[in-house]
């Protein structure tokens, strides 16, 4: 069972404790959060609370959260899941030689939310890294586009693919959530199926070479514990079984 964080609500230990007598019951297997903020993860903590996993929403243009959620997490043994690993679609192909910021109507919800949310806080973390001027979109496409595009073209894969690959990489993180609207169609009246490319994620690595590319163009400070292990798919040792295809994007 999965509970939201509401800013507004002082219940949020008294449900964790009906939760976890229910999980003690043996009617719950697992609690997680999401949005947790680590303040509550610590009180749950001393109360005996344990979450399982907290989801997130990081990306390769907003790291942040994840950096200030990573210490904590792992101290309390809570696996983070990361949500909107893509930027609501931004980081994937459709905008790689979009050189122009998209009309309105073009964009789709979440797409929109973090071109008008995200985006320019991220041009602003950039620019004072390295004194970079210019509008957003037109360093998003320069820099962040660019660098995806790159290491794409090297390892033949999508550029949603090594978006997701540095989400998997990143240290305490269990999985990516990616989102997808089912039972709808496309422009050209066809009915959504869930991309196939998706599939790369699991065929290829990121080097340390780039993994630094990557995090220099978040415009925040690489995090010691972010590369793969000898297994390929992080340092804990953990392969996921890919035998089941049936389980598989």
């Amino acid at each position: 069972i999965q509970i939201s964080y509401c800013e507004d609500s002082p219940y949020h230990l008294d449900v964790l404790c009906v939760l976890v007598e229910l999980q003690e019951e043996g009617f719950i297997r697992s609690i997680s959060g999401a949005g947790l903020p680590p303040s509550l993860l610590s009180e749950a903590e001393r109360c005996n609370f344990h979450i399982d996993t907290n989801q997130i929403q990081s990306n390769l243009l907003d790291p942040q959260v994840y950096l200030e959620y990573a210490h904590q997490c792992s101290e309390i043994n809570t696996t983070m899941l990361c949500a909107s690993p893509l930027a609501g679609g931004l980081l994937t192909d459709q905008f790689l030689q979009c050189e122009r910021r998209p009309y309105q109507s073009l964009l789709s919800p979440s797409e929109m939310r973090n071109v008008e949310q995200v985006l320019p806080v991220w041009a602003r973390r950039r620019s004072m890294s390295n004194s970079s001027s210019g509008d957003a979109w037109g360093q998003f496409q320069g820099e962040m586009l660019k660098t995806i595009g790159d290491i794409a073209y090297k390892h033949q894969v999508s550029a949603a693919s090594v978006a997701l690959r540095w989400s998997l990489h990143l240290d305490n993180l269990g999985s990516v959530v990616v989102g997808s609207s089912v039972g709808v169609y496309d422009e050209d009246e066809r009915p959504f199926t869930r991309p196939r490319a998706l599939r790369e994620v699991f065929t290829f690595e990121l080097d340390d070479e780039d993994m630094q590319r990557l995090w220099d163009v978040t415009g925040c400070s690489r995090p010691s514990c972010d590369t793969a292990g000898e297994d390929g798919f992080g340092g804990d040792g953990f392969v996921p079984d890919l035998s089941n295809r049936n389980l598989w994007l």
